[in-house]
Order: structure tokens, then sequence, then C-alpha cells
């Protein structure tokens, strides 16, 4: 995303089903329609790469047979432990409570590491 040749900050929505600008989303988890829809890991990895989400919201479930959003939520941990992702904002929206503990895990040592190596 451009906005007058700078790329534009993005808020990212992992989750395969539930779409972020839909009303029942945006009276329970405060969305809007700013948010960038992305269905799975591949997709979320692609903006992160490209060092512009300063916000996720993770579901974890997305799908048979596919990476699910602790994954992801392990790799922003690895990126931000070797210094390569800056530090973004984050919340859980899945209905997982096993996978939700271990998405919140990671993103909060991934925070420990954002404050080490100072990628505020």
């Amino acid at each position: 995303m451009k906005l007058f040749g700078k790329t534009k900050p993005v808020k990212l929505w992992l989750d395969d089903c539930r779409d972020p600008k839909s009303s029942t989303m945006q009276m329970i988890y405060y969305t809007d329609n700013s948010w960038t829809w992305v269905k799975n890991v591949e997709e979320a990895k692609k903006f992160l790469n490209k060092g512009i989400v300063f916000f996720i919201s993770f579901d974890n479930d997305l799908g048979d047979g596919l990476e699910e959003g602790y994954q992801l939520a392990n790799w922003i941990e690895e990126q931000a432990a070797n210094g390569i992702l800056k530090r973004m904002g984050w919340q859980i929206h899945s209905s997982n409570p096993v996978a939700a503990n271990k998405i919140k895990m990671a993103m909060l040592n991934a925070e420990k590491f954002w404050v080490e190596h100072e990628l505020v």
C-alpha cells in the first residue's frame, strides 16, 4: 500500500473467515475499514517482511493443514530476537484458549526482545 510514494502503515487482521470490516467484528473487536485482512500465515509474512505492520490481531485456527496463528507469533518472536522486525502492537481474537495463550507468550517474548534491541 502506497500513499504519496511512501508505504502506508498497516493494521493486519489474521483470520481465515471473519472479515474485520464486518459490523460484528467492528463491534466486538473495535476494527474498522482500515484493517488489512490476511487469511493465512504466508500472506501475513509478506506484509511483515515489508516492515509496514504496526498492529496485528491474531486468530489461530486458519484451516486444515495450514500454518496457525501461534506459528506466526513464534516467527515474529524469532524475528524480534534477531533484531529484524520492529515493534508492533498486537491483540488476540482467537477463540481457541490454548492457542491464544501460546500466541500471548510468544508476543510477550517478542516485546522483551524489542526492548533489548531498542527496535521501538
